[in-house]
């Protein structure tokens, strides 16, 4: 996916200057303020993976809510909508009624754009309290109580269950997929390499 090219407006450092509780008021503040400088820069460098940990540093230190915006971003050029999508939420709700009209709208159409490249895996396992990984990540286990939402790109999923009852495949996910591991193996085998197909992104 081509992405353009990563700016943070005047108008966000300004919104940045004018709070009420400044970041140098307090030593976490004063801390969170330079890790958020070197998530600009390093930003503006085009190095967005660097920049999304200065930036996460500086919301752990300090939360405020323009830090979301510059994260999102970051993660927007990274190619990772589904955190993109999340940061930018969380900066409209906790931003509120703070953030400017013109500047709200433009956040939910970005959040569109994003919301296009995500899929919602539905994934099934017979194997009850199985853990279920998605990228070497573990996101719960069976069953899971909703659909997980991925960017539409080949993800490797694994179930682990006790002793041998395992599964596991490479899904290129592009749209809503349900993945059901069931019955004998060789069916999940066959099951797996049906449902793990190219498939259209919305």
């Amino acid at each position: 996916m081509r992405l353009a090219r990563f700016t943070i407006p005047v108008a966000l450092v300004a919104l940045c200057a004018f709070q009420p509780v400044t970041f140098a008021q307090m030593d976490a503040k004063a801390e969170a303020g330079k890790h958020f400088d070197r998530g600009f820069a390093l930003a503006q460098q085009g190095m967005y993976a660097e920049a999304v940990v200065e930036f996460n540093r500086a919301y752990e230190l300090s939360p405020h809510f323009a830090v979301l915006y510059n994260l999102g971003q970051a993660y927007s050029a990274l190619g990772q909508p589904v955190y993109a999508v999340q940061a930018l939420g969380r900066y409209l709700s906790e931003g509120g009624k703070e953030i400017p009209t013109q500047r709200r709208k433009q956040v939910e159409s970005a959040i569109v754009r994003e919301e296009r490249h995500i899929a919602e895996v539905t994934l099934r396992s017979e194997i009850i309290g199985a853990v279920i990984q998605v990228d070497g990540i573990e996101v719960g286990k069976s069953p899971l109580p909703a659909a997980v939402r991925l960017t539409c790109s080949p993800h490797p999923l694994q179930g682990i269950g006790r002793g041998s009852r395992n599964w596991s495949c490479l899904a290129k996910i592009g749209a809503r997929l349900t993945f059901d591991s069931s019955h004998s193996r060789r069916q999940r085998q066959r099951r797996r390499l049906r449902r793990a197909r190219r498939l259209r992104c919305r």
